[in-house]
């Protein structure tokens, strides 16, 4: 879980000095392969960000369809 911060908190920061485009789309991918692993850590990651507000609503709808799907 403490590598998961660690991999979340350096996306912020770099995403902050990134065009807002390409920020979007750097966020889009990272929380696609958090989906992706599909362990608890990285649900629990995407609930947070989802309830804070931290990712778009397309973006949160695209990342639990693929969790859906793994299942």
């Amino acid at each position: 879980e403490e590598e998961l911060r660690q991999v979340d908190k350096y996306i912020v920061e770099k995403v902050s000095s990134m065009e807002p485009k390409t920020a979007e789309k750097v966020r889009s991918i990272y929380y696609s392969a958090l989906g992706l692993a599909g362990t608890r850590n990285t649900v629990k990651n995407i609930y947070e960000k989802i309830s804070k507000g931290h990712m778009e609503p397309i973006t949160a709808a695209k990342v639990l369809k693929s969790l859906i799907e793994m299942r």
